[in-house]
């Protein structure tokens, strides 16, 4: 299978603006018996996606099974110490579609673009997708903005504003916002609504 680039997408939205029924719907639905797809939970606090089996990403006959099938299983990541969730993704899980299910409970701040260069780079992954949901702009880490993340806005919260500039700076910061601040205009006339936005073209 010929290599490509991973793709990393950021899901924004606040609760019950319909983060969850989306995240089935682009990413679960369409690829769910041709890929393998990873769901990342903290807890099992998310009943539209408890019906998916666990797995234990460590246990190899789990795995070449899974190899085998393709399909969805999910992992919750408070089974993992400290917050080596990531690591383990990374040692285990190649070629396949990772849902991480409000990442902001389970990702450290601080995270550093060496840390994701790392989880993306590796030569066992040649199509390997990346979805993170995020209650706000101000939970996502600022070293995933540098990565260039795909962006899926929904309704946010105004503070977003000020996390927003400050990742971004004030330029790229004041235009990113004026599409945030159209979105939530829409979402006050209509629920449910969100738009795709490339950062990279910011």
């Amino acid at each position: 299978m010929p290599q490509r680039k991973p793709q990393l997408f950021a899901l924004i939205g606040t609760n019950g603006s319909g983060k969850t029924t989306l995240t089935i719907n682009k990413f679960i639905k369409p690829f769910m018996k041709t890929r393998k797809i990873l769901i990342v939970q903290e807890f099992d606090n998310e009943d539209k996606l408890n019906d998916y089996p666990l797995i234990d990403i460590r246990d190899k006959d789990a795995m070449d099974q899974w190899e085998q099938k393709n399909g969805v299983r999910r992992i919750n990541a408070v089974d993992f110490e400290d917050e080596k969730v990531y690591l383990h993704i990374r040692s285990f899980v190649h070629n396949a579609i990772i849902l991480l299910d409000d990442a902001g409970n389970y990702t450290p701040r601080n995270l550093q673009m060496h840390d994701i260069h790392k989880f993306f780079r590796n030569r066992r992954q040649w199509m390997f997708d990346v979805v993170t949901t995020w209650h706000s702009f101000g939970d996502i880490p600022k070293a995933l903005f540098k990565f260039g993340p795909k962006l899926i806005i929904g309704k946010t919260v105004p503070t977003d504003y000020q996390s927003i500039k400050a990742a971004l700076g004030p330029s790229r910061g004041e235009r990113l916002w004026k599409i945030v601040d159209h979105i939530n205009t829409l979402n006050n006339e209509t629920e449910y609504t969100f738009k795709s936005v490339d950062l990279n073209s910011i």
